[in-house]
């Protein structure tokens, strides 16, 4: 079973969405999908956006680690259920439920404060799709956050797999890790050479 990585929902993360879809299954707005949106305990809603304990730079990358790998890992410490992000970060401030009728999957999308976790879920599966950060408060490595320059991505990552334009923003994929079968991604949505969300997109195969 392997993992890879997809873009959000909000805004910009509608840009992202588009740029890089999910390659394994269509998206369920075009096969006729009904949606429910759920909000989530609205006391539990955080004022300030958080900064994950798993996405923080706290850690040093090992010589023998790509940067890419790292990372990817970071992502993965979400939680491969939602009730394991839950009980990591708590009941999120809304939770957004999309059911594909042609597929009968559904994804689910926690909303935080300035993070958005998503969730592929079958009868007889639940994966970690992908988690979207767009609080400036985070910092993934020194100098590496969103409202940073990108100026920093090819130095760190070398040259993007995919650049593309949405709209008035910049879109650059990141290969993470090895390629396999299903590849996984970090992907940056810069606007005016300032990175304005950074998401680890995880394959379902």
């Amino acid at each position: 079973m392997t993992l890879r990585f997809d873009l959000p929902a909000v805004a910009v993360l509608a840009l992202v969405y588009s740029a890089c879809g999910r390659t394994s299954y269509a998206p369920p707005a075009t096969q006729g999908a009904s949606s429910s949106i759920a909000s989530a305990n609205e006391h539990t809603s955080l004022s300030t956006p958080i900064c994950p304990p798993f996405l923080a730079s706290g850690d040093t990358t090992p010589k023998n680690e790509p940067l890419g790998t790292a990372l990817l890992s970071r992502g993965h410490e979400a939680g491969a259920a939602e009730s394991v992000t839950v009980a990591i970060l708590g009941p999120p401030p809304e939770r957004r439920a999309e059911h594909d009728t042609t597929y009968a999957d559904t994804i689910v999308e926690l909303r935080y404060a300035g993070l958005q976790v998503e969730f592929y879920k079958s009868a007889d599966r639940e994966l970690l799709s992908g988690l979207t950060l767009t609080s400036p408060h985070c910092e993934v490595l020194p100098g590496l956050s969103v409202g940073a320059s990108a100026g920093s991505l090819s130095r760190l990552f070398g040259a993007p797999t995919l650049q593309r334009t949405v709209a008035d923003s910049l879109i650059l994929q990141f290969q993470a890790g090895e390629p396999g079968p299903v590849d996984s991604y970090m992907v940056f949505a810069v606007l005016r050479d300032t990175i304005r969300t950074i998401r680890w997109q995880f394959g379902i195969d």
